[in-house]
């Protein structure tokens, strides 16, 4: 499947195959490092996140005391907007 260096596409394959792998709804935050080989034929891409399974009986909308679980500090490497994104090339 081709990907054509869309960083979205990679990230989302990523994600597929993980919740494939491990039979699960979700992979909760999901960080990427992302590498491209120096002849730029191939992407080195490491994720790491946490499967997650919806439970049905405990599902709800959200309310305000849920929002804390939401909160999301740059310095915790949150995705910066105006940074966009970032393709490192990998060193020999």
């Amino acid at each position: 499947m081709a990907m054509n260096g869309n960083l979205d596409n990679l990230r989302s394959r990523a994600i597929y195959d993980a919740a494939e792998y491990y039979n699960c709804d979700a992979i909760v935050a999901a960080t990427f490092k992302i590498e491209l080989s120096d002849d730029g034929a191939f992407y080195n891409l490491e994720m790491k996140g946490f499967p997650a399974n919806f439970d049905q009986d405990s599902w709800h909308p959200m309310e305000e005391k849920d929002f804390q679980w939401l909160e999301v500090d740059a310095r915790y490497g949150a995705y910066n907007e105006s940074e966009g994104d970032v393709i490192k090339t990998k060193k020999k």
